[in-house]
């Protein structure tokens, strides 16, 4: 079910992309958060 409706959007031109995020990056974004959350704590 799930293959078929891909598949029609990807016909249709109604897919967006999909990007996979490399180790780095993801390993920033954690680190961020994890910054905010400190943050957060350190305020409330």
């Amino acid at each position: 079910m799930d293959t078929q409706l891909i598949s029609r959007k990807l016909i249709d031109g109604r897919l967006d992309s999909i990007t996979i995020r490399n180790i780095e990056r993801e390993q920033l974004r954690s680190l961020f958060r994890r910054w905010i959350e400190l943050i957060l704590m350190k305020l409330g």
